[in-house]
């Protein structure tokens, strides 16, 4: 499906601080790396390893904490690199996202999370959401976006798996990024 309502993400970015001009580092998998990459970006340009303390993540979902990439006694995770104004790389100015429907699924679930196979807003994310406060449901949200439960689970999904089965992958993207061999 993906983001067929761009207003109400154009709109949230010149009103706030948001997920795409001012929030943390954007997680990746490599199928979202493997899409990117398809479209004629280059690794290099847009990925970005940053290291982590893993203790802040005691209380995550198991299958969260596990995929980090342990390199040298130290966590690391991709991530999609900040542009100069500290956007992500792929916002564009008066365009919006550039990847369109080739966003990383952690921009695509994004602000649900699924809990024990419930879509629901993510934790803190009504309150930081301008979608959310403006429409305030999670189905006019979803609706809003052009999403549905079925297509946050498929994401969502699809992310889990990439992380919990691509850690050799991983580790060979996060190596170059930090210029290991």
């Amino acid at each position: 499906m993906g983001c067929v309502n761009w207003q109400v993400c154009m709109e949230c970015v010149q009103k706030q601080p948001a997920c795409c001009n001012d929030a943390p580092l954007v997680p990746i998998g490599i199928k979202d790396v493997e899409r990117i990459v398809s479209l004629g970006h280059k690794t290099e340009d847009f990925v970005f390893a940053k290291e982590y303390d893993i203790s802040e993540y005691f209380d995550a979902e198991p299958w969260w904490k596990d995929s980090f990439t342990e390199i040298g006694g130290k966590h690391y995770r991709m991530n999609v690199k900040k542009d100069s104004r500290g956007h992500c790389f792929f916002l564009k100015e008066g365009e919006g996202c550039v990847l369109g429907k080739e966003r990383p699924a952690i921009c695509k679930i994004y602000p649900f999370w699924v809990y024990d196979n419930k879509v629901e807003f993510e934790k803190g994310e009504i309150e930081e959401c301008h979608a959310c406060r403006k429409l305030g449901s999670v189905q006019s949200v979803m609706g809003a976006l052009g999403e549905n439960k079925q297509s946050i689970r498929s994401y969502f999904n699809e992310f889990k798996q990439d992380c919990e089965k691509n850690r050799k992958e991983y580790e060979k993207i996060l190596r170059n990024a930090l210029k290991l061999r």
